[in-house]
C-alpha cells in the first residue's frame, strides 16, 4: 500500500475543497513526483467518482474506477499517486446559528439566505463506499490512499479500506489526536500546525486549536511533528524491537523550501503544500481570491465566520465584522454564508469570499504546479 515514505518528491499537495483542487492541479503533483489529493469534501459520491476518473485520465494512468476499464495486464503507473481526502462528519448542533442568520439577513438584504439550518453528513457512506469497491460503480482502483479531516473514521472503514488496497491517513492538530489515531491502526499521520491555511482539523468543532504569530507559526509546527513523532516511536516499540514508525505528513504555513527541510528534519517524511499552490495555473482558485494573494498585503485570521468551524484565511471585510460573533456550528454556517460567498465571487468582491491562506502566503507566485513545487523540492 502507498506510504509518504514511497514519494519521489516528498511532497504533498493539500486537499483543498470548494474548487481549488482541480483535475488537473491533482494530477500536476502526482506528475511531479508527490502525492495529488483530491478534495472530496462538499462533492456527492457520483461526482468524486467522475472527478477520480478524470484525474486519472490526466495522470495518464492506465487504471479507473471500474476494474473493467482497466486494460489487461496493466498496473498502477508512477503518476498514480492519487489520493482522496474526506470529512468525517460533525454532530448535528446547530446552536446560534438563528441569531447569526438574523444579523446576516439585516447586514445582506438583497441575498436570500437558508431560513432553517441544514446539516449533512457531506455523502458519507457512499464515498466510503465507492473507495472500498462496495459501490455499483466497482472498484476505484486510481485511488492508493485515503485522509481524513475532523476526525477519526471507525475502525471498521480504515480495514475496508485496507483490504481494498488503500493506506489510510488522518489529520491531527494535537498529540492526544495523533495518539488516538495510533491507536486506530491508522497506516499515517498527517500533522498539521497552527499556520495552515483553510479548516484547521481538531476533531470537535468547537475546539480551538494552538494558535501562533505568524513568525512562530512554523516553529510550533516543527516542535508538534517532533512531539508526534515521539509517540509514534512510542507506539513503534510497543508492538515490536523492529516496528517502523508510522510515516507523517506534516501540513502548515509552508512559504519556501526553507520550510520543508526543517519539518523534514523535525521528523517528518513528507510536506503537504496548500496555500502555494492556489495561485498554480493548474488551480480551480476564484479569481478575487487569487488576486488577493498574489498582492501579498494582508495578514490571516483564524475565523469561523464562513463556516462554523475555526480556518486560516485573509483579513477582508467579512472577517473583520463577523469573526467574533460566528457560532460554532458546522457544517450549518457553511450553508449559510454559501450564498452570500457565491454574490461575492459573481461580484469579483474579495470583501465577501473567503479567502482561504495560510501564514506562508506572502510567498504564492503565478507559475504552474511543477515549477511551485520545484521551488519547494529539498
Amino acid at each position: 500500500m502507498f506510504s509518504p515514505r514511497d514519494l519521489p518528491l516528498p511532497l504533498v499537495g493539500a486537499p483543498m475543497a470548494g474548487g481549488p483542487s482541480t483535475p488537473e492541479l491533482v494530477s500536476a503533483v502526482a506528475r511531479a513526483g508527490g502525492l495529488g489529493m483530491i478534495a472530496a469534501g462538499y462533492l456527492t459520491a457520483a461526482r468524486l467518482a467522475e472527478v477520480i476518473d478524470a484525474t486519472a485520465a490526466l495522470c495518464d494512468d492506465p487504471t479507473s474506477r471500474r476494474s473493467a476499464d482497466r486494460p489487461s495486464g496493466s498496473s498502477r503507473s508512477a503518476h498514480g499517486r492519487i489520493g482522496v481526502n474526506l470529512f468525517v462528519p460533525d454532530p448535528d448542533a446547530s446552536e446560534g446559528w438563528r441569531e447569526y442568520r438574523d444579523l446576516l439577513a439585516e447586514d445582506f438584504p438583497g441575498v436570500d439566505l437558508p431560513t432553517k439550518p441544514r446539516w449533512s453528513d457531506d455523502d458519507w457512506d457512499a464515498k466510503i463506499a465507492l473507495l472500498t469497491g462496495g459501490s455499483a460503480a466497482g472498484p476505484c482502483d486510481a485511488v492508493s490512499t485515503v485522509t481524513f479531516t475532523f476526525g477519526l473514521p471507525e475502525r471498521a472503514v480504515v480495514r475496508a479500506l485496507n483490504e481494498a488496497g488503500k493506506s489510510v491517513g488522518v489529520t491531527v492538530t494535537r498529540p492526544v489526536d495523533a495518539q488516538a489515531a495510533l491507536d486506530s491502526g491508522v497506516d499515517y499521520l498527517i500533522v498539521q500546525g497552527p499556520g495552515a491555511g483553510g479548516h484547521q482539523s481538531t476533531f470537535t468543532v468547537a475546539e480551538i486549536p494552538a494558535t501562533a504569530d505568524t513568525d512562530e507559526a512554523q516553529s510550533a509546527t516543527a516542535e508538534l511533528v517532533r512531539s508526534v513523532r515521539a509517540l509514534t516511536e512510542e507506539h513503534a516499540n510497543r508492538i515490536a524491537d523492529d516496528t517502523p514508525t508510522v510515516p507523517i505528513i506534516a501540513a502548515g504555513g509552508v512559504g519556501g523550501r526553507s520550510d520543508v527541510r526543517a519539518l523534514l528534519a523535525a521528523g517528518a517524511d513528507a510536506v503537504q503544500v496548500g496555500t502555494l499552490l492556489l495561485t498554480a495555473d493548474e488551480a480551480g482558485t476564484r479569481r478575487p481570491h487569487r488576486e488577493t494573494l498574489l498582492a501579498r498585503d494582508r495578514d490571516t485570521v483564524l475565523t469561523r465566520c464562513f463556516s462554523g468551524r475555526l480556518a486560516r484565511a485573509l483579513v477582508n471585510d467579512f472577517t473583520l465584522q463577523y469573526t467574533e460573533v460566528a457560532p460554532a456550528a458546522y457544517p450549518h454556517v457553511h450553508y449559510l454564508t454559501s450564498p452570500i460567498r457565491a454574490a461575492a465571487a459573481d461580484a469579483g468582491d474579495a470583501e465577501g469570499l473567503n479567502l482561504w491562506a495560510g501564514v506562508g502566503h506572502r510567498s504564492c507566485r503565478a507559475a504552474s504546479a511543477a515549477e511551485i513545487l520545484e521551488d519547494l523540492a529539498p
